[in-house]
């Protein structure tokens, strides 16, 4: 789904040295978080409570289990293994970001930092490193999430740890986006791509391409990041990443005014969905399908549509998935809107693409600027070449 759906350094690892683990400060992780859930007996197992979070987080649900993890971090801390209470710790803040608190998650995330650091590995650091710029990034703290990053690359880097690398790479070109940083954005990606090539790792290839067409997708070159996607469609082995570029190419084709061509894709999408037990991809994919059917029939099926839609917002509500949820209502007001903004004429949207390519510093932009205009130039919709008021993708991931 997106960064946060991942949990990271959540492994055991055993990098860390048993010792006495510091004492949780006062309001670390956030006593109001107590009542979020009804009192729990004391676990008699801490790790099997952990343990059951993690497998709930990875199943799609948020479970209503925060008081009881709490007991658990205690009882961990107690016991004097960094490891584990690193565990509990890591777990307590993707419980939190999973619900849309990133301050609450925050405090167990620079908890978990300075424990690692005083008494566990490198890589117990670095994993903790990103937590905590995942943290940082949701609460909005972009130039304080591109620090901690900073840190987390250099480690990567200092360990000669491609997989590191690249992902800081990536977290790094997502942090600039946000901070619409753009020429940083496109900067990053592209360094992460070329690390990914030298690293030989075909599915981080493929997600440094995904990363590098979503960004100019959103940049406003859509038809130039349907160019670039579909090649790695041909070659994809992997369902997940299938999936993730399937999502992807489908939103650029409803933007370029391609609806029958991205129902496919979404189709596609919630066909592999289907397979996990994760239901929130295939909401997702479900989401974006109603609106291509919508789209492509003329409005005749825009009841329909827009009661899928409000029936899979339910469901993302249910699962405590803010984000995901505000993904779908904003799907389902694209679609309501009853006299969407006009469009740009071909002319227009030229002009803004050789705008973006003189602002650019980054030569990518300037050559997919090129590629756009071009394909305008051969547009078969001169008024409107841009279906912008239903390119509504998800976040980037």
């Amino acid at each position: 789904m997106s960064e946060y759906d991942k949990p990271v350094g959540l492994s055991r690892s055993e990098s860390g040295t048993p010792g006495e683990c510091e004492a949780m400060p006062e309001g670390d992780p956030g006593p109001e978080a107590d009542r979020m859930a009804p009192d729990a007996p004391t676990p008699s197992d801490p790790l099997r409570v952990v343990a059951e979070v993690l497998a709930a987080l990875e199943a799609g649900r948020a479970p209503r289990a925060r008081l009881p993890l709490q007991v658990a971090l205690r009882e961990l801390q107690q016991t004097g293994r960094v490891p584990d209470v690193l565990l509990a710790l890591r777990t307590l803040a993707h419980v939190d970001l999973r619900r849309g608190r990133a301050d609450v998650a925050l405090r167990a995330a620079r908890a978990a930092l300075r424990l690692a650091r005083a008494s566990a590995g490198d890589l117990d650091v670095e994993q903790t490193l990103q937590l905590l710029a995942l943290s940082l990034r949701e609460a909005g703290r972009l130039n304080e999430a591109c620090q901690t990053a900073g840190e987390w690359l250099g480690r990567a880097r200092q360990r000669h740890e491609p997989i590191g690398e690249i992902e800081a790479l990536r977290f790094l070109a997502l942090a600039a986006w946000d901070a619409r940083d753009w020429d940083d954005a496109f900067f990053h990606a592209d360094d992460g791509l070329e690390a990914a090539r030298r690293a030989e790792v075909p599915i981080l290839v493929v997600q440094a391409e995904r990363l590098l067409a979503g960004l100019l997708a959103r940049a406003g070159c859509l038809y130039t990041a349907t160019q670039r996607l579909t090649p790695v469609l041909r070659t994809l082995q992997d369902p997940h990443q299938e999936f993730l570029t399937r999502l992807e190419r489908g939103w650029a084709l409803i933007g370029i005014g391609e609806p029958d061509a991205a129902a496919r894709d979404f189709r596609k999408a919630r066909r592999i969905a289907g397979e996990w037990e994760d239901p929130r991809p295939g909401i997702l994919a479900a989401a974006g399908l109603a609106l291509a059917d919508a789209v492509r029939d003329g409005g005749k099926r825009g009841t329909a549509a827009r009661a899928a839609l409000a029936r899979l917002e339910r469901r993302a509500i249910r699962y405590h998935d803010t984000r995901l949820a505000s993904t779908v209502g904003t799907i389902a007001a694209a679609l309501d809107a009853s006299a969407p903004a006009p469009g740009e004429s071909v002319k227009e949207a030229a002009a803004r693409l050789v705008t973006l390519a003189q602002n650019s510093t980054s030569l990518l932009v300037t050559d997919a600027c090129v590629i756009e205009v071009a394909w305008l130039a051969k547009c078969a919709s001169p008024t409107a070449p841009y279906n912008t008021a239903l390119y509504v993708p998800p976040s980037l991931e």
